[in-house]
């Protein structure tokens, strides 16, 4: 960690942290910015002091993209291996779960019908998602609060790690995720339980649907 923040001038670290305490600090965690991973980001907050649950969000979905890309990229095929996860992430199951087809010589609805039914604790997080734990701990080390999720990310890291992979896994480069030149996210920062399970949900239909 010395060595990151001996690398970069005073000013550059400045910058980041003013960055990162912005509302939605997510399009300015970009190469653009000279932000490769999120050693930069994370020596920022050492040096000049804690930004928030926003910026822990941020920093934790853009260390799960990085980890996914790898992971596949890695893959004899990219596109099937992300479309496999994704399936199994969400549970998707086309045997039992499927868009029930009209009987002959009845009209389709104007508006199908697809599964949709989340249960976040039934989800089961990638082995490929990064830990947690990192960020409550440089949280508890330089507020002195008790480690806590709920303090250091505004939200469970479990809902957050499903959140983190989900966009990993759809996102397959940096611009799905951001628009660096308007400076807006182009995924939604979903930190309760119950966005969650609407976000994820939307994802499940959308799926069956194309099927």
């Amino acid at each position: 960690m010395l060595n990151v923040l001996n690398r970069y001038k005073s000013p550059s670290f400045k910058q980041l942290h003013d960055d990162l305490l912005r509302p939605d600090p997510r399009p300015w965690l970009s190469g653009v910015n000279e932000v490769t991973n999120v050693l930069k980001p994370i020596a920022t907050i050492i040096k000049f002091g804690w930004t928030g649950p926003t910026a822990a969000r941020a920093l934790f979905c853009f260390e799960t993209f990085q980890q996914g890309a790898r992971t596949f990229r890695a893959a004899e095929d990219p596109v099937l291996a992300r479309l496999t996860a994704l399936r199994e992430l969400l549970k998707i199951d086309f045997t039992t779960r499927s868009t029930p087809t009209t009987p002959l010589f009845e009209l389709e609805p104007e508006v199908p019908q697809h599964y949709s039914q989340v249960v976040l604790d039934e989800l089961v997080v990638p082995k490929w998602v990064p830990d947690a734990r990192p960020y409550v701990g440089v949280h508890s080390l330089l507020t002195g609060a008790p480690s806590s999720d709920l303090l250091a990310f505004g939200c469970s890291a479990a809902v957050l790690k499903l959140i983190a992979a989900v966009q990993a896994i759809e996102c397959s480069s940096e611009s799905e995720r951001i628009d660096t030149k308007n400076q807006i996210a182009l995924v939604p920062d979903v930190f309760t339980e119950e966005h969650a399970i609407g976000y994820l949900s939307l994802i499940q239909m959308r799926i069956y649907a194309e099927e």
